[in-house]
């Protein structure tokens, strides 16, 4: 079902655009829900880690629905992976799967209008008008339901005691189920169990085991929730139910576990840290990319684009982790926000070698994995920023217009547009940088050209200045790392030297 690629001819979909298009269609159902005596919502949100966008429950059957917003050629961005994982999920735990299928024409305010419920199933691609559908009257409740439930309930409760949860699913084959930080500051892990007469949801001790060795640089938690039917018999599917917690005790005490060295953590663990680290907000992002703190050590962060984030659940096995190499003592200088790993297969060139080169690994754009390190104090693009829209006075028009050609069409066509201003061109016609899109007259290119050269110039300068590197060295990080494409109006990126 997946092209997470579109087309050039067609709107860029951004991540923030996706999120938008979801909140449209959550509105869109929720008129639908509303409508009808006895249906209600059971998720209206998703994370990383589901096997829907969101689903609804009438006449004891629950819809599991996700949204497939597509461009103009139809190209999907839904994943394959949450599709495969909704189709299973319907067989286990007894699920209608439901496609939302959404085209998205132009990248402004998106109206969600159709004449139905706009739902297919996805198996069959047969439409789905919920109200058609014969429910059942008694339907007991299947262990991702129960799950659900305990998980709601130990949410209410890590709230009640100040915790702030930064993470959490309801995927049956995944744990554990929730990252928080606990009143220390300290990020832990919570594995829940539910204690109900409708399944057997123990844990045996070798997988126990295998989850605290994953989640080994953290503190670990495990919670039993009890569910019960008021007559003590087994809960169904929209009944009620009386929950209680029957213990919380840590389990596992990350306090005297040593960090190891990036590039000496095994396999297995190179995909935790990526899947852990992304569990989390994010401390920036944009259409392309996306940067994670590093759990467990704030002062590196990983980048990603956002292409590969649906694919976090299908990383393959023999991830590892290369050191960067850099000369005259450019890793070593703490001002300088430089990558510092390149994540790759083990097969790959650079595992083989022991490392990897800067310029090669930066040059293969937003599809690779890399551990950056994050600098300290403030950046010091805000005060150019500043400067430069001083500067910029008398371009205050052709700015405008460069900033808002770089948030409908992103930094890549901002930089084609440079491109267009090095060749001194008088008036750029914006059919000549991006085919098909609206035309933007930009008049006196060649001074609006000149004007940033020397705000770069400058930034640049002060940059060397701050890091203590002679000309020459100064110069070969920034062949290395820097290039005029990382400064197009970009200047909310933590790492300014990156």
């Amino acid at each position: 079902m997946a092209d997470n690629k579109s087309l050039n001819n067609d709107i860029e979909i951004s991540a923030k655009l996706l999120k938008e298009v979801h909140r449209n269609v959550r509105e869109y159902l929720n008129e639908k829900i509303s409508s009808l005596d006895g249906c209600f919502w059971l998720n209206q949100e998703s994370s990383d880690v589901s096997y829907d966008h969101m689903n609804f429950m009438y006449k004891n059957i629950i819809f599991s629905v996700i949204v497939d917003v597509k461009n103009r050629s139809g190209k999907s961005y839904t994943a394959d992976n949450i599709v495969k994982r909704q189709v299973q999920a319907s067989k286990d735990y007894n699920l209608i799967p439901c496609i939302f299928p959404i085209k998205v024409l132009k990248d402004k305010k998106i109206k969600v209008k159709f004449k139905d419920w706009n739902l297919y199933n996805t198996i069959t691609e047969e439409k789905i008008i919920p109200e058609n559908i014969c429910g059942k009257d008694k339907e007991e409740a299947s262990v991702w339901e129960l799950r659900q439930i305990g998980i709601r309930c130990l949410l209410r409760y890590l709230q009640s005691k100040h915790c702030k949860v930064t993470f959490y699913h309801d995927v049956v084959e995944v744990d554990p189920q929730v990252w928080f930080i606990d009143s220390a500051g300290n990020v832990s892990w919570l594995l829940i169990r539910v204690v109900c007469p409708n399944c057997d949801d123990s844990l045996n001790s070798d997988k126990l085991k295998d989850l605290i060795k994953k989640g080994s640089m953290n503190n670990g938690y495990m919670a039993e929730v009890s569910i019960v039917a008021p007559n003590g018999g087994n809960v169904l599917r929209g009944g009620t139910f009386e929950t209680s917690i029957l213990n919380i005790k840590q389990i596992y005490s990350a306090k005297d576990v040593q960090t190891k060295v990036l590039d000496e953590i095994s396999d297995e663990e190179v995909s935790d840290l990526i899947k852990y680290s992304v569990s989390r907000k994010p401390v920036y992002e944009n259409n392309k990319t996306s940067i994670f703190e590093i759990y467990n050590n704030p002062s590196l962060l990983l980048k990603i684009g956002v292409d590969n984030l649906d694919k976090i659940n299908d990383l393959p096995k023999n991830l590892v982790v290369v050191p960067i190499k850099y000369e005259n003592g450019i890793k070593e200088n703490k001002n300088l926000g430089l990558p510092l790993y390149y994540i790759c297969r083990k097969t790959s060139v650079y595992a083989k070698k022991g490392y990897a080169e800067p310029n090669k690994v930066v040059s293969m754009g937003s599809d690779n994995f890399l551990i950056l390190r994050r600098i300290s104090g403030n950046n010091i693009a805000y005060m150019y920023r500043h400067n430069f829209l001083k500067m910029l006075v008398d371009y205050k028009k052709q700015l405008d217009t460069i900033l808002e050609i770089k948030s409908k069409y992103g930094i890549g066509t901002v930089i084609k547009l440079f491109d267009f201003l090095k060749k001194n061109v008088s008036n750029i016609k914006f059919n000549q940088v991006a085919n098909g899109s609206k035309k933007y007259n930009i008049s006196d290119a060649k001074g609006l050209y000149d004007t940033y050269v020397a705000f770069r110039i400058g930034y640049l300068g002060t940059l060397r200045m701050l890091s203590g590197f002679s000309q020459s060295a100064f110069d070969k990080a920034v062949n290395n790392i820097l290039s005029v494409k990382d400064f197009a109006f970009d200047f909310s990126h933590p790492n300014n030297t990156f």
